[in-house]
């Protein structure tokens, strides 16, 4: 009989990172390849969007508070709420649009795992406790789905913000 590896025990895991399965996890996306396009198209102009504001901030203190010009407050007002509704409008879209293809990996991630399941051999399930398997099937895959859904994008999203924010940061020239 295998030796038995109890609940207390935990495994050594020889290899942390390895490259290969790391890809081989990206086949689940391809699918949803149009998705993660749109999503990160709508995470970039949700990102471009709350820029806005601050220089529209800067209107109002450069403009607005030096003339007294109360009309250009109201329509730089409106333009701030404006923009405010647009955002929360593309970040309900791009998180719906997120959850649908991150509940879509989960399943085929889990339908490739319930059928590598039934082929390994009793043994394999003899040395293990439930427990063990049954936490790599659903929070393990949790994880690794909302990684790919959400993260990885954001990660995009934040890189692109860096950007963003330095270009403007830099003094432009005045003609």
């Amino acid at each position: 009989m295998a030796k038995r590896n109890t609940y207390f025990e935990d495994e050594v895991v020889m290899k942390k990172i390895d490259m290969k399965q790391l890809f081989k996890v990206f086949r689940y996306i391809c699918p949803y390849k149009k998705t993660v396009v749109l999503v990160v198209f709508l995470m970039l102009f949700s990102a471009g969007i709350s820029m806005l504001s601050p220089l529209l901030l800067k209107q109002i203190i450069n403009v607005v508070v030096v003339k007294e010009d109360y009309r250009m407050l109201a329509l730089v007002v409106v333009g701030m709420v404006f923009l405010a509704f647009l955002d929360i409008g593309i970040t309900f879209v791009h998180q719906i649009l997120s959850g649908i293809m991150g509940q879509g990996v989960i399943a085929s991630i889990r339908q490739d795992i319930f059928y590598k399941l039934q082929k390994l051999p009793f043994d394999y399930f003899d040395s293990r406790p439930d427990g063990k398997i049954v936490i790599r099937v659903t929070d393990y895959i949790n994880d690794l789905a909302n990684f790919f859904a959400n993260y990885l994008v954001q990660l995009l999203v934040y890189i692109a913000k860096i950007f963003i924010v330095t270009f403007l940061c830099f003094p432009y020239p005045r003609f």
